[in-house]
């Protein structure tokens, strides 16, 4: 609705959503199953396509279902705004905007999540490293410790998720719709101005500054990330398999399990924003012809990230074995690392350098991973920024029929994740060192130059 106050241009209005997405969800890997063949496995005969033909499998992966999954969420967005004619030359917009976001969530409480407050060491299933006890290294031996510690049901009464598969009853509480506390006011301000100097309509200044709130979709941190999780649905991994009448169990032997990978979302929702602000000049500088220049910027706050919280911690600088710029491996292959336990110099390999190394050359990481007992544990969180300036030049002349367009962008765009989705930019390698990762964007362009005619 827009009303005319005076010097006024009052407008009001809201923006509604009530959102679902029904959907058959895609697995990776699918519920046929997944076969990777890799020359840096130990089982591999160093020849990928021969791994193939016998039977040397890098690791193997299923979905033990394809779940159908019902997800809701709700949005309520008034705003108001003021373009305030103050004088026959100035003219002030100003304006407010309240962002009311539903949390997502699963209608029918089947998302589950991976909560680290709610895994517990004294739960955690055990890992037959060795295969000694299952006479299958990698998988979980049976009895021993809850394959699904520290998984939540979203909604429901009783965490985390039993051993069965099913809520524990035991345990008091119930776990939050979408498994986040919900943030549902957010507001978001807007001002700007347009100046004419001279009032002769040949020079224009203008400014503006806004907030923007984003509710994310569903490959971010949201219950539609959870789909084909734990105990709902099972993705476990099974690393350096001798045979194909291996992948499962040792032939003949009773099937078992192995580290599941799983998601992880926040307990409470924290909505990304983006802060944006520009201050331009237009002017007439001769006939047909307008000139314009731009400062323009942007800071992003709480966006997306993607990493994996279940890796090897890294060792400090100190305890590195290898040289400064000595390669894990010599360059012409006459040094074989995996197999010597040493550095191409001589030094031995040993302790938790010695653990690393081995999952570099391909040994099965679940053993020693921080929360034990499951395999990747993809975290989805929002808490990654960026920014973003540039100067912005324009040049547009009518001549007639012709219209001819001119402008030049230089501009620097940093940030510390450029892709927080489901699918990320694979760029966070280390998710004890974030800082380590603020450089410029995946998509940052410093020059621009566009010239267009019609």
């Amino acid at each position: 609705m827009t009303k005319i106050v005076g010097r006024h241009n009052l407008q009001f209005g809201a923006y509604f959503v009530a959102a679902q997405k029904n959907e058959l969800t895609g697995t990776n890997p699918s519920v046929n199953g997944s076969l990777a063949f890799d020359n840096t496995s130990p089982v591999s005969s160093g020849n990928p396509f021969a791994d193939l033909l016998l039977g040397n499998i890098a690791n193997f992966a299923q979905s033990s279902a394809q779940a159908k999954y019902y997800n809701r969420y709700k949005i309520l967005e008034p705003y108001f705004q003021d373009d305030f004619h103050a004088t026959r030359k100035l003219t002030l917009n100003l304006g407010i905007r309240f962002s009311l976001f539903g949390t997502y969530r699963e209608r029918y409480h089947q998302a589950y999540n991976f909560d680290p407050a709610a895994w517990q060491l004294a739960n955690a299933p055990q890992v037959d490293a060795d295969g000694s006890v299952t006479g299958q290294a990698g998988a979980l031996i049976p009895g021993a410790g809850n394959p699904f510690n520290g998984m939540v049901q979203c909604g429901r009464p009783g965490s985390p998720v039993s051993a069965s598969g099913f809520p524990n009853a035991a345990v008091a509480g119930t776990s939050n719709v979408g498994c986040m506390k919900g943030h549902l006011f957010n507001p978001a301000p807007r001002i700007g101005f347009a100046f004419d100097p001279k009032g002769d309509g040949k020079t224009a200044i203008r400014g503006g500054y806004g907030i923007f709130f984003e509710h994310t979709n569903g490959n971010e941190a949201d219950t539609e990330a959870l789909e084909s999780s734990p105990p709902l649905v099972q993705v476990p991994t099974q690393y350096n398999i001798s045979g194909y009448g291996n992948i499962g169990s040792a032939a003949g032997a009773t099937p078992l399990l192995f580290p599941l990978s799983v998601f992880s979302i926040p307990t409470k929702a924290i909505w990304p924003y983006v802060q944006q602000w520009h201050f331009d000049i237009q002017h007439d500088v001769f006939r047909n012809t307008v000139a314009t220049i731009a400062y323009v910027g942007s800071k992003g706050t709480h966006l997306g990230r993607k990493y994996e919280l279940n890796q090897l911690h890294p060792l400090p600088l100190s305890q590195n074995p290898y040289a400064p710029g000595e390669p894990i491996g010599a360059v012409d292959g006459s040094h074989d690392d995996c197999g010597s336990m040493t550095t191409p110099s001589g030094v031995s390999i040993t302790g938790q350098a010695a653990v690393n190394l081995s999952v570099a050359c391909g040994a099965d990481p679940n053993p020693f991973r921080p929360f034990l007992g499951f395999g990747d544990i993809t975290q989805l969180d929002n808490k990654a920024g960026s920014s973003y300036h540039a100067l912005q030049t324009q040049l547009r002349r009518s001549i007639g029929a012709l219209q001819l367009n001119v402008s030049y962008t230089y501009s620097h765009s940093i940030d510390d994740a450029s892709d927080g989705g489901v699918f990320g930019d694979g760029g966070i390698l280390n998710a004890f060192d974030f800082r380590a990762f603020r450089a410029s964007s995946n998509f940052d362009e410093r020059h621009l130059f566009k010239l267009s005619y019609v």
